[in-house]
């Protein structure tokens, strides 16, 4: 008993250092995690994976697909499209309870959400009257706004990090695309800049929201990473004769990632450059298919989806130097769309 008496007070000490900050190094910090899309159980459903590749866990069920991951701002929700219910509808699934819940429904398309910084609203597009467009909704699904009336097809929302602006692409396939930017009310429209012709991706805000980065097929068949400044709309061209896709910003705004591959190059690599267009690096090996790269929240790791050692898509981790390559998917089906869980 009195060892007992004992052992209890060395614990009631060691709780008090604790509390007090003078011992106990324990950490606060969650293991980096990924949503990740998947079709290995028969169709797409969402996954939820550390970034070392253990604790694989399945978080959408359904008899249709789902897709389109994205983190609520805090980590704890995940918005995602998914045609369960016939229709491409947006969901919201609080991910400790694995409760979801419908945020629309109608016989359109809702796809591609996009959350406000604040968490409070959700951006996606939809064709629910004809054309796709961008909309805009309260994070419970109501006050469904539309935004936009373009001539061609509106894409890819984007929210400014200050979240009083959303910027997206609108525009006619292979034609012509504007860059434009519009208020969160649907106010102050405008396009800082038109494309002659091509194809163009989903545009990426600068973490201080100066800048948008996105990449462009303009003079060749081949994109290119372009940056817009915000205030002027002014181009500047980062990369040159090679084949680009889907630029993402390091946390710090410092460097941009992204795929590419050149006209005498079969494979496909992951590249980092400075934001001024200087400094540009092959990190990692050459794959065959390199896709979605994603810096993690702390600006270590970055995140990509290849065929490397297999013939399906499966996603990889490496350092942001390049170092230490981990495949975190095995199996022989695709696994695509890592979206890291904020921290």
């Amino acid at each position: 008993m009195r060892v007992q008496i004992e052992r209890l007070s060395l614990v009631a000490m060691l709780i008090v250092l604790c509390i007090l900050g003078s011992t106990c190094n324990v950490s606060t910090k969650s293991e980096p995690r990924l949503a990740f899309v998947s079709n290995r159980d028969g169709h797409e459903e969402i996954y939820l994976v550390n970034a070392d590749g253990s604790g694989l866990v399945r978080l959408t069920e359904s008899t249709g697909s789902s897709k389109d991951p994205a983190w609520s701002p805090d980590g704890s929700q995940l918005a995602f499209t998914s045609d369960r219910d016939g229709d491409w509808d947006i969901y919201v699934m609080d991910v400790g309870e694995r409760q979801v819940t419908q945020l629309t429904d109608n016989p359109g398309s809702d796809v591609w959400p996009a959350w406000s910084p604040d968490g409070r609203k959700l951006a996606f597009m939809s064709d629910r009257d004809g054309q796709f467009e961008i909309y805009t909704m309260d994070a419970d699904g109501a006050n469904q706004d539309r935004l936009t009336y373009s001539e061609g097809i509106s894409m890819f929302p984007a929210w400014s990090p200050d979240g009083s602006e959303i910027a997206f692409m609108t525009g006619e396939p292979h034609r012509w695309f504007s860059g434009c930017l519009i208020r969160n009310d649907g106010s102050d429209l405008r396009c800082p800049f038109i494309t002659e012709s091509g194809n163009t991706g989903a545009p990426v805000w600068s973490p201080d929201g100066d800048q948008i980065a996105f990449y462009w097929e303009r003079e060749s068949v081949f994109g290119e990473i372009y940056v817009m400044t915000i205030d002027d709309g002014r181009l500047k061209k980062l990369t040159q004769d090679s084949w680009t896709e889907s630029p993402v910003w390091s946390p710090d705004g410092n460097r941009i990632a992204f795929a590419a591959t050149t006209q005498t190059d079969a494979s496909w690599s992951l590249y980092v450059i400075n934001a001024d267009g200087t400094g540009q690096v092959r990190i990692g090996p050459a794959m065959s298919i390199v896709e979605s790269p994603a810096w993690s929240p702390d600006g270590k790791k970055i995140a990509v989806v290849s065929v490397h050692e297999s013939r399906t898509e499966e996603i990889y981790v490496l350092e942001a130097d390049g170092s230490k390559l981990t495949r975190i998917t095995n199996n022989n089906f695709s696994d695509t769309h890592p979206v890291w869980a904020p921290q």
